[in-house]
C-alpha cells in the first residue's frame, strides 16, 4: 500500500501508484468510494517488462547482473545445458511491435 512500504525511499513509487490507480477508476468511470483498483506487478518478470517497455526502443540494450550476482531471470540467464534463456528476444520483439 502507498505509504506502508516496508522499504523507505519509496515516496515516488507510491506517488506515482496513486497516479495510476486515479487514472485507472476514472478511464472507467469508477466511484472511488464503490471499487479499489490495485496496480502493483505481482512480481518482479512483469515489473521488469513494465520497465523495458517503458523506457527502451526496439533494439536498445541494457545491461543487467546474472542471478548469482544478484540479478533477476528476466535479465537473461545461461541454464546448465549452455541455451540461453529467450526473454532477451521475446522483449525485443514485443518493443518492435510498439
Amino acid at each position: 500500500m502507498p505509504g506502508n512500504r516496508y522499504y523507505g525511499g519509496n515516496e515516488f513509487i507510491d506517488e506515482i501508484e496513486n497516479l495510476c490507480r486515479s487514472r485507472a477508476l476514472e478511464a472507467f468511470h469508477l466511484d472511488p468510494t464503490k471499487w479499489g483498483v490495485n496496480v502493483q506487478p505481482y512480481s518482479g518478470s512483469p515489473a521488469n517488462f513494465a520497465a523495458y517497455t517503458a523506457v527502451l526502443q526496439p533494439h536498445d540494450r541494457i545491461m543487467g547482473l546474472d542471478l548469482p550476482s544478484g540479478g533477476h531471470l528476466t535479465h537473461g540467464i545461461t541454464p546448465p545445458v549452455g541455451r540461453r534463456s529467450r526473454l532477451p528476444r521475446f522483449t525485443s520483439r514485443v518493443c518492435l511491435t510498439r
